[in-house]
């Protein structure tokens, strides 16, 4: 009897020291929230994980989220697996340099669902967490004077170019490219991207009152570009007067590769066009159309800075109706017939673009009216100038006179060459910029009988020299640079010729067969 009690309690004590009995529970039953735990035996409890079992993460996006949890993590597993990285610090990015592609979803079922699984170790305890990273849809493109760095851009469903509280916006990356989360936005024929400032990335120069806009493409699945063409394009209300706008600026069906009969398909074309990257590849039509693009910047730069955006609480606001209305001025010179752009091609076959002055000039006096006549806008800066019309005819004719003497020096063959074209891009935005400033300050502070005299043709005028003194110092200012452009590429060339290569007058290209 004592035997069998003396075995009892030691089998009693036994269980007590394994932790057994009723009372407790296997660690296991403690695991992360989306996990299961590890094997018991130490008494410590499993790793907690803190981080849902889902993210959502925006289109163009690399970083996805940083996991956490009580002990040490790692990326374990899932069907997914490869296409991401958990950097020391955890933060969880995905491989691909671009981002995701939400058109062209790469995870295991193509669902734009990414599955993955982390385990988190304490010790000799574990817990996994599945993770599902959601990719969303973006409105998306890029933003092209050169790339455009660090511009706001927001989508105006409604087409009044101004940002409702209710429309989302971006900001474009180091390459001028934007997305936008589409939330529950229902666009339509009149909806709007526009895109305000941004660091012009080919010369580093801010321009804080660049307004571009684009239509919203109907393809749901295209990308936009944002550009000088299309925001005139934008200004237009059908298909077949944004058609118009194209023609006159001399981008052909031929060069986007629709029918010329289709004007829907032919400005859809166009603003899915990517002219950036196509130039950069050597495409010649692309290069075309960027030459003119970086020529109309300097022309929509120079009816914003005629506005008065001294007051930073107005600045976009003025900057932007005064390139919507200078855009329907250009618009209607278009469905008028005129070019707003002209080709010239020299005896020797090289071919420059030119910007049609009195066209450009008439609809930079449209503009004016426009944007003074503009309730919200209330700038009363010009209000005298628009009071005498031949004034402001002489001023817009004499304004656009020193812009195209620096747009006639933006003629490269490829103007997407960094590296030989920054000095006299760089000289071109400068001194527009200044002779804009310089005249218009000289206008606005001009009365009626100077104003008069002006119209009348009077040199002796004081705005009359002033435009003299503006135009002689810009053009100066860009044959320096041209000058200084001409001077590096024959130092170039003598430095091949020197290290015993000579540049040859023709170079073929040959095409490699695969």
């Amino acid at each position: 009897m004592k035997s069998k009690l003396f075995l009892g309690a030691l089998t009693a004590a036994m269980l007590s020291a394994c932790g057994g009995g009723g009372g407790s529970s296997d660690s296991s039953d403690s695991g992360g929230s989306g996990g299961s735990g590890g094997s018991g035996g130490s008494g410590s409890a499993a790793p907690t994980f803190t981080t849902e079992t889902t993210a959502s993460v925006l289109e163009g996006t690399r970083s996805v989220l940083t996991v956490e949890a009580t002990g040490a993590i790692e990326l374990t597993g899932g069907a997914d697996q490869s296409k991401f990285t958990l950097s020391a610090d955890n933060e969880l990015t995905f491989n691909l340099s671009t981002g995701f592609d939400f058109e062209s979803p790469i995870d295991n079922d193509a669902d734009n669902v990414y599955e993955i699984t982390f385990t988190a170790t304490e010790g000799s305890e574990s817990s996994t967490l599945d993770l599902a990273v959601i990719v969303t849809d973006a409105f998306e493109g890029r933003v092209i004077d050169g790339p455009v760095a660090g511009a706001l851009v927001f989508v105006d469903v409604d087409g009044d170019y101004v940002q409702d509280a209710d429309e989302l916006s971006g900001t474009t990356d180091s390459n001028g490219l934007f997305f936008v989360a589409k939330g529950d936005a229902v666009v339509s024929a009149a909806s709007k991207l526009i895109s305000i400032g941004g660091t012009d990335t080919t010369t580093d120069k801010q321009l804080p009152n660049l307004a571009l806009a684009s239509d919203v493409p109907t393809n749901g699945a295209a990308s936009a570009y944002i550009t000088p063409i299309s925001t005139v394009i934008a200004a237009a209300e059908t298909p077949a007067a944004k058609a118009q706008v194209l023609s006159a600026l001399g981008v052909s069906a031929s060069d986007l590769g629709v029918g010329a009969s289709d004007s829907a398909a032919l400005v859809e074309a166009f603003i899915s066009k990517d002219v950036w990257a196509e130039a950069v590849a050597g495409d010649s039509v692309a290069q075309a159309i960027q030459t003119k693009n970086v020529q109309l910047t300097e022309v929509l730069v120079s009816a914003v800075n005629i506005a008065d955006t001294s007051d930073a609480t107005t600045a976009t606001g003025r900057a932007v109706s005064m390139t919507k209305s200078f855009a329907q001025g250009l618009v209607a010179q278009a469905a008028e017939g005129n070019a707003i752009m002209n080709t010239e091609v020299a005896s020797d076959g090289t071919v420059s673009f030119k910007i049609a002055e009195s066209v450009i000039a008439e609809a930079m006096v449209v503009a004016v009216q426009t944007y003074t006549s503009i309730a919200t806008v209330t700038d009363t800066s010009l209000d005298t100038l628009v009071g005498n019309a031949d004034a402001l005819l002489a001023f817009a004719t004499d304004l656009i006179q020193v812009v195209a003497n620096i747009t006639d020096q933006l003629n490269f063959a490829d103007i997407t060459d960094d590296d030989a074209n920054k000095g006299v891009i760089s000289a071109a935005k400068t001194g527009s910029e200044d002779a804009v400033n310089s005249l218009t300050s000289a206008v606005i502070v001009a009365d009626v009988d100077e104003l008069a005299a002006y119209a009348a043709g009077d040199v002796s005028s004081t705005l009359a020299q002033a435009v003299a003194t503006v135009e002689t110092t810009v053009v100066s200012a860009i044959a320096s640079a041209v000058a200084a452009r001409a001077s590096s590429s024959a130092q170039e060339a003598a430095d091949l010729t020197n290290t015993g290569y000579s540049l040859p007058v023709t170079i073929s290209v040959l095409e490699t067969v695969e």
